[in-house]
């Protein structure tokens, strides 16, 4: 089952990159070979577009089963790792981890704001846990211009298939202090990079 849905997350990736003409503006560090990327999260679309402008497979951990970060598939699990499924999960991940997958996670769900972004919340702290028992770096990233693409709420059957795509990478965060802390300061670094755009 995993190999059908590498393929169709695959193809995916690789059909909306044809079809699509979004600019990306992408700056800061080197994005390392394998890594755990934690970034904020605005719209249904984030997982793709960050695929597209880092040029790099992810899987996404998801909260729970459902179509959340479905697109471009509109198939419920392809493409992602299901927190809900406990140790499971773990596994899943490690398994992803030998095939030489990079993953991502959105540390907060985002705010609305009457100009259609979204505030950075708060994080947990999953990122962390798993930077930790994949022995993986830990990566701050920042996203601008999803909203516009493809809304976390919006109604639209299909996202828009152009427009800007700001993404800002930091550099790796060391493992050292509490998973409260570490959360902490991955926020902190995760506002700063979306602030220097």
């Amino acid at each position: 089952m995993r190999k059908i849905n590498d393929f169709i997350h695959n193809l995916g990736i690789s059909l909306w990159d044809k079809l699509s003409h979004y600019d990306f503006s992408v700056k800061g560090a080197a994005v390392p070979e394998q890594a755990i990327l934690a970034s904020n999260h605005y719209g249904s679309f984030d997982p793709i577009l960050l695929s597209l402008g880092l040029k790099r497979r992810f899987m996404t951990f998801t909260l729970r089963h459902g179509r959340y970060f479905a697109a471009p598939y509109f198939l419920p699990d392809v493409g992602r790792i299901v927190l809900e499924n406990g140790y499971d999960s773990f596994l899943e991940a490690k398994d992803y981890k030998e095939r030489k997958y990079s993953f991502l996670l959105f540390t907060d769900a985002g705010e609305s704001k009457p100009n259609g972004e979204r505030e950075i919340e708060s994080f947990g702290r999953g990122a962390v846990v798993f930077a930790r028992h994949l022995d993986l770096p830990l990566v701050p990233v920042s996203l601008k211009g999803v909203e516009k693409i493809w809304p976390y709420d919006s109604k639209r059957r299909l996202p828009n298939r152009n427009g800007e795509v700001l993404i800002n990478v930091g550099s790796s965060i060391e493992l050292n202090g509490s998973n409260k802390e570490l959360a902490g300061r991955l926020r902190h670094k995760i506002i700063g990079l979306y602030d220097e755009y």
